[in-house]
């Protein structure tokens, strides 16, 4: 096995399991990212020797299941329709006026007009107690709120700059330092609600950092450009998955 298809192989397995993790614990929204890096790994490891085919067919599995939990969740989510009631003919009443039709979707009340039932991933949230075991891990960490919120201020004002620039990935890597700080904040302060706002957030952008970099990887970029892009990546994920080691009550290193 080479060491592109080992590395590609070794990142899909990794995803992969973070992927199930994630759906048994209901974080859906996280898991179908994961999932799509995991395809994402393996359109890279092909090929190989038997132990990549064994490798490759642990990920396959490891996908299945946590597709078939995402199908589960997808299914409690969509409303059910209770079935007409069918009479016999000869026990149908005759005679019954119509009923009046419904009002036309667009004569609806405005504040009405988004409240239809969508088909929505669920966030990636974490709860009060683990919160409140990230709070307790910041704080023996000697990590002052006042000092996060600047910190969040003075990279969100770096993300507007980039902004103006049109550097969007300059943009990502400035967010993912804001918020970053602002979970610490929120959750140093119990503010539960904004801590999983800004963790939900910071999801996302970490994994547009992890897609950057595989881009880099993927379409033969410098060194120095696939070398700042891995670094950018390896920092984001690392202070992820320290927060959710914290809230497992996991020691982090």
């Amino acid at each position: 096995m080479n060491e592109t298809i080992q590395s590609a192989l070794a990142t899909a397995v990794t995803a992969a399991t973070e992927a199930l993790e994630a759906a048994q614990q209901g974080q859906l929204n996280e898991a179908r990212e994961l999932l799509a890096i995991v395809d994402e790994q393996l359109a890279l490891g092909e090929g190989g020797n038997a132990a990549a085919a064994a490798r490759r067919k642990k990920i396959l599995r490891l996908q299945a299941e946590t597709q078939a939990l995402l199908d589960a969740a997808l299914v409690e989510l969509e409303p059910v329709q209770p079935e007409p009631l069918a009479l016999p003919a000869e026990e149908a009443p005759a005679n019954l006026p119509l009923p009046a039709p419904l009002p036309p979707v667009a004569d609806a009340a405005p504040e009405l007009a988004d409240k239809a039932p969508r088909k929505v991933a669920a966030p990636v949230y974490l709860t009060p107690d683990a919160w409140g075991r990230v709070a307790l891990a910041l704080r023996a960490q000697g990590i002052d709120p006042a000092q996060q919120d600047a910190l969040a201020d003075e990279h969100d004002a770096q993300a507007e700059y980039a902004s103006i620039d049109r550097n969007t990935y300059a943009v990502k890597v400035a967010q993912r330092i804001a918020l970053l700080a602002r979970v610490q904040a929120a959750a140093l302060r119990g503010e539960v609600d904004a801590a999983n706002a800004a963790w939900d957030r910071l999801f996302d952008v970490v994994t547009a950092l992890r897609i950057s970099e595989l881009n880099a990887r993927r379409k033969g970029a410098d060194e120095a450009e696939r070398a700042m892009k891995l670094a950018n990546y390896s920092a984001a994920r690392e202070d992820s998955l320290r927060i959710r080691q914290w809230a497992r009550s996991v020691q982090a290193a």
